[in-house]
């Protein structure tokens, strides 16, 4: 049996049947289900993507379950302009891999493809993210199907296209005494 580094146990056994034998595997999860987490309303949530850069790293491929994990981190660069407020998510615009069909396992919306989210709400520092500022890292699970690898290259294994939805909040300069009762506002530009 292997485990996953999200905590899936994923069981292999066989089975004789039809004149053939087949091998077989299962995802088994032990606690939250993610059918039943709420996600945050989309709605009312912005493209942040050009704020922020992801830190992917601790990439693995598990050969036996063809499944690839990703470690990844928010970057918010704003350089001082805005800080990035929960809730936040990661919504999936485009996946693919030169190796075979590949889809998404752990999706906090249970899709598979383009569409998928992540809320990534929970790993912002007391549900913000200051300019320059790292998030706490999530584990981002995907299944090679029918994977094609060769054994010498494994770069590019997974190719993860997706937007950032949040939240900015401009920070307020105090290098100026303001009057009371007058609001500044800040602009973040986006490209």
């Amino acid at each position: 049996m292997a485990v996953t580094p999200d905590g899936i146990f994923h069981p292999v056994w066989s089975e004789n049947g039809g004149g053939g034998g087949q091998i077989w595997t299962a995802m088994v999860g032990i606690g939250e289900n993610p059918d039943d987490r709420t996600l945050p309303d989309l709605s009312g949530l912005e493209d942040v993507s050009s704020q922020v850069t992801f830190d992917f790293a601790n990439t693995h491929y598990n050969d036996v379950t063809n499944m690839v994990s990703v470690g990844i981190d928010v970057i918010n660069k704003t350089s001082s302009t805005a800080t990035l407020e929960a809730p936040l998510v990661m919504q999936l615009t485009d996946l693919h891999s030169d190796f075979g069909a590949i889809e998404v396992e752990n999706a906090d919306n249970g899709q598979r493809g383009p569409g998928a989210v992540w809320d990534l709400s929970n790993l912002l520092p007391a549900g913000s993210l200051a300019p320059g500022a790292v998030s706490e890292r999530r584990q981002l699970l995907f299944r090679l199907v029918n994977p094609r690898l060769p054994r010498n290259r494994l770069e590019d294994l997974v190719i993860v296209r997706a937007k950032i939805l949040g939240k900015l909040v401009p920070i307020q300069s105090e290098s100026r005494p303001r009057s009371p009762g007058s609001v500044r506002h800040g602009s973040v530009c986006q490209h």
